[in-house]
């Protein structure tokens, strides 16, 4: 018998090492048969029932494996949808033909029973799933849920049957891996499965299984964790471990999952201090957010603690729920509880003060523009923005150097609507080396007057670094669709003739990109850039 077997598995290895069907006399049979993606799979799936052992082989693994390899995102309705009509012989698919899956392992029959589960044919559906309930193997499970929403009631209540007399046979595991079924059966409205849900919960929750299950859910998806962790977290009676387990989740998306829960628990007040003070944002947030109004007075101190926290949106929760406590002159409240504002050493600090700073402040805002921190110099930056109604223009030009993008950004932006004052240092900046810098001055100087602004953004095409000149291709392009129906701009002599002299030089280098050709030279009599300056 083990002899048997031996030679049987050697004889499925040969076959699954075959890509063509070797000594066949049929020209259809002479094709490749094995599938390259799942969607092929309808039109090899009549070679699994072939009377020569070898092709049979080839199309079934190959099957098999397409299935296996892509199994985790595998898009089980869509792909059902594409194997409801099948041909085997030039003929639809019969029941008869079900019995000649026996041959193959148990993994094998599962994926083309199941396949076969998915056919129009209410009777084919019904054989295929009478076969697969006798399978004990975790291949059955999808096939198993889709036919939990089959329009036919017989059939529904077949399948229930079925996956209830499996369940304790699968590993939580591969139930998990499900998820997308599994949630997707919430929402069907042919049958109620409250109860099957409930049974799903309970078994998949079993403390026997959390330790295999914690090491599976490290390596995959956050969606399959949130599945879990949903699961985990239902119940009136929670144990005070299982919010410690959620804390050490990896996923932020996890950890937030759990205030949903500890919020109506009795364990809210032992485990609101350490939410609030995760490492994600969107956690520590939602962390205060779940504290509810009526006890803010109970929880002041951790609204106090948000004042100082590196992102402003928290920041700006905990002033507006200390207002509703009576807190009201927060920068003073700085000031008292963490010394002097021009303090270099505490960035959390720094960052709330810059929050609400007033124009008094500004010689204490400047010093904080050269910080060793980016996150501070913006916030410096974007203080100074808001209380320094003068509006110079130096420290931005100082800030569009910064090596922090965000730094660059913000001081651009700033800089963009006080073009006409910073004309000639950002013209001076546009010829620098660097590219970023000449980006960021390109940016910057489109704030000007429509002739003066496409001045620039024609000499940056002309630059050599290629960075520089998309932007300025871009740039072209928007300025094209704001006055390319509308040139009504003024025409000073000297811009208007280093435009066209600018032009000539690019159009004579002959190296304008295929997608901006009808912008540059207009399509038959409707002109072009050159002709939208003679109109103007």
């Amino acid at each position: 018998m083990l002899l048997m077997e031996k030679l049987k598995n050697a004889f499925y290895k040969i076959c699954r090492s075959f890509e063509k069907v070797p000594s066949c006399q049929s020209s259809q049979e002479s094709r490749f048969i094995k599938a390259k993606t799942l969607w092929q799979i309808p039109e090899i799936y009549s070679f699994a029932f072939s009377e020569k052992d070898v092709v049979a082989y080839i199309a079934a693994f190959n099957i098999h494996d397409l299935i296996v390899q892509n199994y985790e995102k595998l898009p089980w309705l869509s792909f059902s949808q594409s194997c409801r009509y099948i041909y085997i012989n030039n003929s639809l698919l019969k029941k008869e033909d079900l019995k000649k899956v026996s041959s193959f392992p148990e993994d094998v029959q599962a994926h083309l029973l199941g396949i076969a589960s998915m056919n129009a044919n209410g009777y084919i559906r019904e054989a295929a799933l009478g076969s697969l309930e006798k399978l004990y193997t975790p291949q059955t499970i999808p096939y198993l849920l889709i036919l939990l929403n089959d329009w036919v009631p017989v059939i529904r209540n077949a399948a229930l049957k079925a996956f209830q007399n499996n369940l304790k046979r699968y590993h939580p595991i591969d139930l998990i891996k499900n998820y997308v079924l599994i949630e997707w059966l919430k929402n069907t409205h042919r049958a109620d499965y409250v109860d099957l849900q409930e049974d799903l919960s309970s078994y998949i929750k079993l403390p026997k299984f959390r330790n295999v299950i914690f090491l599976y859910l490290e390596n995959v998806s956050v969606k399959e964790n949130l599945f879990y962790w949903n699961l985990a977290g239902q119940g009136s009676d929670k144990e005070p471990a299982i919010f410690d387990m959620y804390l050490q989740n990896k996923h932020p998306e996890v950890r937030k999952l759990a205030l949903n829960y500890l919020s109506s628990d009795r364990l809210f007040p032992v485990y609101i201090e350490e939410f609030c003070q995760d490492s994600s944002i969107r956690v520590r947030y939602a962390a205060l957010k779940s504290i509810p109004q009526t006890q803010g007075v109970n929880y002041k101190f951790l609204f106090e603690k948000a004042l100082f926290d590196r992102s402003k949106k928290i920041r700006e929760y905990g002033r507006y729920v200390l207002k509703t406590l009576g807190v009201q002159e927060f920068r003073n409240y700085y000031k008292t509880n963490f010394g002097k504002p021009s303090s270099q050493d505490k960035q959390e600090f720094l960052l709330g003060w810059l929050d609400v700073v007033h124009p008094e402040d500004l010689p204490d805002i400047q010093t904080l523009l050269s910080h060793s921190i980016a996150q501070v110099r913006l916030a410096a930056y974007q203080a100074l923005a808001r209380n320094e109604p003068s509006r110079f223009p130096n420290p931005y030009l100082v800030g569009i150097k910064d090596s922090n993008g965000k730094v660059r950004k913000f001081c651009t932006h700033i800089l963009k609507g006080m073009a006409p004052q910073v004309k000639e240092e950002l013209g001076l900046l546009l010829e620098e080396s660097h590219p970023k810098i000449q980006i960021v001055a390109l940016i910057a100087l489109t704030g000007l007057a429509p002739l003066e602004a496409l001045k620039f953004i024609l000499f940056a095409i002309t630059l050599p670094h290629d960075s520089v000149k998309a932007r300025a291709w871009k740039d072209l392009s928007g300025w094209y669709s704001r006055y390319g129906t509308r040139p009504y701009f003024s025409l000073n002599g000297k811009v208007y003739d280093e435009v066209v002299n600018l032009y000539t030089k690019i159009e004579r280098e002959e190296n304008i990109p295929v997608e901006y050709d009808s912008l540059w030279r207009g399509k038959g009599a409707s002109g072009g850039l050159l002709q939208l300056l003679k109109l103007a």
